[in-house]
């Protein structure tokens, strides 16, 4: 899904996100629908509210997705090509 597609996605269902920074909010909405929907995530509209809760979230860190992306792909052992990246 494009940064487009899943703000598109979010917008059908209400959401808006304040804090998604990059291509957070499509990494974030893939995962939370890879490991969570159709178990503790029912629909569309509460996986739109939850990856709202977590870009949002007033405690958490601003670089919390991207730092998540880099752990998964640390633990999987698959390199990140920063120049191609920047």
């Amino acid at each position: 899904m494009t940064k487009d597609q899943a703000i598109d996605f979010l917008r059908t269902n209400g959401i808006e996100i304040i804090n998604g920074h990059g291509h957070d909010i499509p990494y974030v909405l893939a995962l939370c629908r890879a490991k969570c929907y159709g178990s503790s995530v029912e629909d569309d509209r509460h996986l739109a509210l939850l990856v709202k809760d977590y870009l949002d979230d007033r405690e958490g860190s601003p670089t919390k997705a991207f730092d998540h992306f880099v752990i998964d792909c640390h633990m999987m052992g698959r390199n990140i090509f920063w120049d191609e990246m920047i």
